[in-house]
Order: C-alpha cells, then structure tokens, then sequence
C-alpha cells in the first residue's frame, strides 16, 4: 500500500458519519447527515443502489447483511431503519430508542 488516494465516492450533501464494506467486499454501505443512506460500487465509484431516503435527521450508522441482500442504518431520529439492499426499498422501521441509534 502506498497511501495514494484509490477512489472518491461523492454524492452525499453533508457529513458521512457511518461507512461499511459489504462482504463481498466490491462495495460500501454509506449514511451521512444529509438522511441518506447510499452504496457504491468500489471498481467504478458510483451509486448501484437507489439512494435510500426516509430517516428524519442524520443517519449515524449503517449495516449489511451477510448476503447483502439487507441494510440497516441507525439515526439521530432515535429509529433504525431496514432496506433492501439490491432495490434500496424501506422493508420497515423500527421506534422504541429514547436516543440516537450510533453503532
């Protein structure tokens, strides 16, 4: 490794505060504070996934599934949210933290 820069992923319009690499290991799962969560293609740096859009305030932590065919993101609105991660869908959300979901 040399350090150099590899690729810029961008899209986001504010802080990325979360980021994962999908077990293949060919992307990564991105939320930021603009209440989007993203994935990207890490050969080409592009969006392979519909943005994925319904959290009310930053998105503070993201997650996939082993298959990746799921992801799940943590925000400040106090809700985890759960989304197909081939179509970017929202499968459901789920309330009940009295606090914003970090990790």
């Amino acid at each position: 490794m040399t350090g150099a820069e590899l690729l810029v992923l961008q899209g986001h319009e504010d802080i990325v505060e979360s980021a994962k690499f999908y077990p293949d290991g060919r992307r990564i799962v991105s939320g930021s504070y603009d209440m989007t969560v993203r994935v990207w293609d890490l050969t080409t740096g592009t969006e392979v996934v519909p943005v994925m859009k319904g959290h009310e305030s930053g998105v503070a932590s993201v997650a996939c599934s082993p298959d990746g065919t799921m992801v799940v993101s943590g925000s400040n609105d106090s809700t985890v949210q759960c989304w197909d991660g081939i179509t970017g869908s929202a499968l459901s959300e789920l309330r009940g933290h009295s606090a914003a979901v970090t990790l």
